[in-house]
């Protein structure tokens, strides 16, 4: 009970703080059914094409290899466990902290104290030996199935783990280079143009660049030009996701920065932090080889120099925020763009496909690629390829819930208009020393130089290519690509079913994301929900695709596709949609914003008020699964049939001529890349990034 609520024998009055106005209005609350019946549409698509597939294919490897199948549930079962234990047991976090402050006399007595069972109450103990377990079972289960994937399907999963750990490291980057670089200015239109351009596209500029590695590299060994490829991969992947995650985090700090209460938090200038925000000068102790060497009197002397100088550097240097509470206050964006980027690398597949040449592309493919391959083997049993792909979506779905908790307690709105570039800081002549004493507008120039050439190289060899090509001009002549009318209307039918597919995702995202954001944060539900929705938010495609694809086949269905593409892609972009929306509709009590989730009102002014309140968020979901259609070429491989083929399979069959057919290869790539660039650009301040700031799981 409150001063302006009272609540006594059933009865809850509520005190009007100010004068009310207007006409009554008669009628009756409105009908609680009709959001039920909206929320239909997005529960049948994620039933039957989600659900319904991926038990599918459970099933099926069960039938098969029912050893990997119960090596599976136990893997996710202990990994459940162990992190519940993490989370609860304060021993646990003692040995972190120890850990992380190098103090390692408490580390060896918090080990000892777990090992021995110290401390002998029901809940240590209890706690202590389901740690044992879940270790001891996560270890002998993570052996069966390594054992049970074979030599190339390990070899398979262990490049698909670097792409998921270059991921994650691009996305560690990108958030410490928008905290350095927050106060300077940056072009961001270079920056967030590769994040457009498909991966196919890149993969045609790479090949085209460097068809023949051995030529450019000192590398004449088959192991040589492994490495060589798979180190041109992975720049590619980098290529196209720095830019734009460095954009969008940027926006993230600039907009913790506008905020005085969030910039002081991570900045330290906070009441809890008692030293006002500085750091202690005393000298810390040295790490352990340091302490060992400690009775060298030499030793001491450099390192107390070493410390010295650090001091007087962090004096002069600009104040940083810190590297933990900024994690903290962007952890919900970092959540939903590395749910995203997680995605892109655990079904890479058409960059190998088309820039790895034939005879190299078995020792260098991902996991989907490899699954691919056991899938268009007709004489192995559909339940291997299915029993292949489950660990891929254990591990993934797993990393995906461990990021997810203890995100649901930042309930502060991120800004909801792109934030203005912040004006640089302008140096003291004291610190005007080394690069500095370039002029600002040097460097600025020298900036988006370099910037500008990172960003668009690909498409300058697409363009050179595309005019000198060993099958003539790609954009004039008789094979010129205008004339290629197979290819415009592939074009034109990808357009199509981004369309309706965008439509169709917005229709049936919104419903569910007012009705989760109408939730308690911390109820059963919502939590439920939430980790629902991001585990199939990163499941692997193949995980569905091969179920779809075999009904497809069955039902004799194949000849009417472009409903099938539609209705799987919308299924797709589904859980990420539900997501942001619900991010973008959570609004404080009391606000005026929470009249479009609580307010006694007709559904159809509840779902008018969410899309006004989410705008920035729609427009976001509607560009991004835009971009994701028309550069998809994984589902289109495999649901496409006879009555549309997307741009994508049309250009792949003609590489399998990659010499003969370069520059015709080069241009369609080409134009391909310019309708997703120009969307890109022309919605990035407007709607991405407040729509993709504006947080998730709150």
């Amino acid at each position: 009970m409150s001063a302006q609520r009272i609540y006594a024998n059933g009865l809850d009055l509520e005190l009007a703080t100010r004068r009310m106005a207007g006409p009554l209005v008669g009628g009756s609350p409105p009908r609680r059914w009709v959001p039920w019946v909206l929320q239909l549409p997005a529960a049948a698509l994620v039933a039957i094409l989600l659900v319904g597939p991926a038990a599918t294919t459970v099933w099926t490897a069960a039938r098969v290899r029912p050893g990997m199948v119960a090596a599976c549930a136990l893997f996710v079962a202990a990994a459940v466990g162990l992190r519940l234990v993490c989370r609860r047991d304060e021993r646990v976090h003692r040995l972190w902290r120890g850990v992380r402050r190098s103090q390692w006399r408490l580390v060896r007595r918090t080990l000892v104290d777990i090992a021995l069972l110290r401390n002998r109450t029901r809940t240590s103990v209890g706690r202590s030996l389901l740690a044992l377990g879940s270790a001891v079972t996560l270890a002998v289960s993570g052996w069966v199935i390594a054992i049970a994937l074979g030599a190339d399907g390990r070899g398979a999963y262990g490049r698909t783990l670097l792409w998921v750990l270059c991921a994650a490291g691009i996305l560690g980057a990108a958030l410490e280079f928008a905290r350095l670089g927050r106060r300077v200015w940056w072009p961001w239109q270079p920056l967030i143009l590769p994040f457009g351009i498909s991966a196919f596209a890149a993969g045609v500029a790479l090949r085209l660049v460097f068809e023949y590695p051995q030529r450019r590299l000192p590398l004449d060994s088959v192991f040589g030009q492994q490495v060589w490829l798979f180190g041109l991969l992975l720049a590619v992947f980098a290529w196209s996701w720095l830019g734009v995650l460095f954009a969008l985090f940027r926006a993230a700090v600039a907009a913790i920065e506008a905020d005085p209460v969030r910039r002081d938090y991570v900045y330290r200038r906070d009441a809890s932090n008692s030293d006002g925000g500085q750091r202690s000068s005393a000298v810390r102790s040295p790490r352990p080889l340091v302490r060992w060497l400690g009775g060298r009197r030499s030793a001491r002397r450099v390192w107390i120099t070493l410390r010295r100088r650090q001091r007087a550097w962090s004096a002069r240097r600009p104040e940083l925020p810190s590297r933990k509470r900024l994690f903290v206050l962007v952890r919900p964006v970092f959540l939903v763009l590395g749910l995203v980027v997680a995605v892109a690398a655990a079904r890479v597949f058409d960059v190998v496909l088309i820039a790895v040449p034939g005879s190299l592309q078995y020792s260098l493919d991902s996991a989907t690629v490899h699954w691919w391959r056991l899938v268009g083997d007709d004489g192995l049993d559909p339940g291997v390829a299915a029993a292949y792909s489950l660990p891929l979506a254990v591990l993934v779905g797993l990393a995906a819930y461990i990021l997810q908790t203890n995100v649901r307690r930042h309930r502060t709105g991120w800004s909801r208009s792109p934030a203005r570039e912040a004006v640089p800081r302008r140096w003291t002549a004291s610190e005007a020393v080394g690069v500095r004493r370039v002029p600002p507008v040097a460097l600025g120039v020298l900036r988006v130089a370099v910037v500008s050439l990172l960003a668009v190289w690909p498409l300058v060899a697409l363009a050179v290519f595309a005019w000198i090509g060993a099958d003539g001009p790609g954009f004039n002549g008789s094979g010129a690509v205008w004339r290629d009318t197979e290819l415009l209307q592939g074009m034109a039918n990808t357009g199509w079913v981004a369309l309706w597919a965008t439509l169709l995702v917005l229709a049936a995202a919104i419903p569910v994301a007012h009705h989760l954001a109408a939730l308690r944060s911390d109820s059963v539900v919502s939590k439920v929900a939430v980790v629902f929705l991001v585990v199939f938010t990163v499941l692997p495609a193949q995980m569905y695709a091969g179920p779809i694809r075999r009904v497809i086949e069955l039902s004799g269905l194949t000849a009417t596709s472009v409903s099938s593409l539609i209705v799987v892609h919308a299924a797709i972009g589904l859980p990420i949609a539900v997501l942001i929306l619900r991010g973008a509709l959570v609004a404080p009590p009391d606000s005026p914003a929470a009249d479009a989730l609580y307010g006694l009102v007709g559904p159809w002014t509840v779902v008018w008020r969410a899309m006004v309140t989410a705008r920035p968020a729609l427009g976001a979901v509607a560009v991004l699964e835009l971009v994701q259609v028309w550069n998809d070429f994984f589902v289109g491989l495999l649901v496409s049939g006879s009555d549309v083929s997307p741009w994508s399979l049309l250009l792949w069959g003609e590489a399998r001529q990659f010499n003969e057919n370069a520059g015709h290869l080069a241009a369609g790539a080409l134009l391909a890349a310019v309708p997703p660039a120009l969307l890109l650009l022309a919605t990035w301040r407007r709607f991405l990034v407040p729509g993709l700031t504006g947080g998730v799981l709150r």
